[in-house]
Parts: C-alpha cells; structure tokens; sequence
C-alpha cells in the first residue's frame, strides 16, 4: 500500500468571482468531511478562477489513487448543490499532480527515520 498525495485544480466557468466566493465555505465544509481521502482540504484562487483540492489517498497504485481522489472532489462538488444537469460545464478539471510515499503492511511510513 502507497499513500499518494493528489492536488486536483478545477477551473471555474460561468460564476462571477462573488458567487465563487460564495462557494467556497459549503465547499471546503464538503471537503472537510469526505471519507476515503486523508488530509482533504481545499484552496481557492479568484484571479485564476480554480478551485485546488489537496488529499492523501492509500491505494495500490497511482491510477485507482487519482481515481478515488476525483471521485472525493466531484462528491464534494455536489454535496454543495452542484449536481444538475451541466454541472461539468461550471467546472472542469484541468491540472492533477500526484506524488507517493511507500508504506510498509502496517501504514508506517518506508522513507522516514
């Protein structure tokens, strides 16, 4: 088992910067209350109109780890209401950057002392 960090930036279309903002807060309380995903949290940047998700995922491997970590943010998304029809034209995921940190059976951590 590896524990992947994930950092998930999805562009948002069609909000004005207000209604973002307005989003945020239910947003990151959606976040904060995944399940399946360690450490979520959530960062918004206005001028670039994205919304960041940052998470740790244990899994197998990088694909089935990106996969549960898109799966957390499209679930938080739409705990906020944003599960209508044409919700991916508000929103599209445009950047994924995914690292790991090898574990052994146990959960401890191979690459700290």
């Amino acid at each position: 088992m590896t524990r992947f960090y994930i950092t998930l930036e999805v562009l948002v279309r069609d909000l004005s910067r207000r209604q973002m903002e307005d989003l945020f807060e239910p947003l990151a309380d959606s976040v904060y209350d995944l399940s399946d995903v360690i450490d979520a949290d959530l960062a918004m940047d206005l001028g670039k109109r994205v919304f960041e998700f940052t998470m740790a995922v244990d899994e197998d491997g990088p694909s089935n780890a990106l996969q549960v970590a898109l799966n957390a943010a499209r679930t938080a998304l739409h705990c906020t209401g944003a599960s209508t029809a044409g919700w991916e034209d508000l929103f599209e995921f445009v950047r994924q950057n995914i690292w790991h940190e090898p574990r052994d059976r146990d959960g401890r951590s191979l690459t700290t002392a």
